[in-house]
């Protein structure tokens, strides 16, 4: 059992390093930014990027692979539905949405948005691919077809995307982070209805990857971590590339997780007082 769980924990490292070389690839195809708002940052300044870009990377996307075999559990059986690339498509969705942030830096909405979206997305599926090839053997389709049966109500979409507004609006009015809140504040808020629908959404969808046993916590609980880690290191790549400030990025993160958990526990609770 040891030398197993040895073996899973070196195919992960495996497909973060791989997916991080494919990132990095794609990286050195895009053009350079020619924004003037926000400040290099040390990395850049010091010519260290490359190196802390390489190491964030393999342990963000080890992370999240981690995370998959997590929640799949591991069970004897080939699985046929490609739960890892379903996985990483949601991943897609979440980290698409957050770079289309209307944001001051912004210069492009092609080439710092659309771009990134799909480089980003490509990586992550790349990452997809590697954990139904290595993990294939260990997931079972009967683990998955099990949590469609989850109820994915329209109230859960709606109560989250109203927390995740009022935090946002929170954020922009009373912190004052940074924002294109008061230049275009229809596009921030149609902004904020849309990601936090999506967000919600991608929570929802990877409660169905949640295997379920005694000691294991709620299918929600699973969602819900991915999502948090997921956004914690999103944001964390931008620390590297610009002198942004941490308080401020922080703060956003906390509230973001905090307005999307509140919201579908909130519409989780609802829903089970209704039947």
């Amino acid at each position: 059992m040891k030398n197993r769980k040895l073996s899973n924990h070196f195919k992960i490292l495996i497909i973060g390093i791989v997916t991080t070389i494919f990132r990095i690839g794609c990286q050195l195809l895009l053009p350079a930014s020619d924004q003037t708002i926000l400040k290099p940052s040390i990395f850049v300044t010091s010519q260290t990027l490359p190196i802390a870009f390489s190491i964030l990377a393999v342990i963000s996307y080890s992370i999240f692979a981690y995370l998959f075999v997590l929640m799949i559990g591991k069970k004897d059986g080939v699985s046929k539905n490609r739960p890892g690339l379903k996985y990483s498509f949601a991943l897609c969705f979440l980290w698409s949405t957050y770079l289309f942030e209307p944001l001051p830096h912004a210069t492009s909405i092609l080439q710092d948005s659309v771009a990134y979206a799909a480089v980003d997305s490509l990586a992550l599926l790349i990452m997809g691919l590697g954990l139904d090839f290595f993990f294939k053997k260990e997931t079972s389709p009967k683990m998955i077809i099990e949590r469609k049966a989850t109820n994915n109500s329209l109230t859960s979409i709606i109560v989250p995307t109203l927390f995740f507004l009022i935090g946002r609006l929170c954020l922009y009015t009373i912190f004052g982070v940074y924002s294109y809140f008061e230049e275009r504040s229809l596009l921030t808020i149609l902004w904020c209805l849309v990601t936090g629908a999506i967000s919600s959404g991608v929570v929802l969808y990877l409660t169905k990857f949640a295997h379920t046993h005694k000691t294991s916590r709620s299918p929600l609980f699973f969602g819900i971590s991915v999502y948090a880690i997921n956004l914690i290191f999103f944001n964390s790549f931008m620390l590297l590339v610009f002198d942004f400030n941490p308080i401020d990025l922080s703060l956003r993160t906390f509230v973001d997780i905090l307005a999307i958990s509140s919201g579908l526990l909130v519409s989780n609770t609802l829903r089970r007082k209704s039947k």
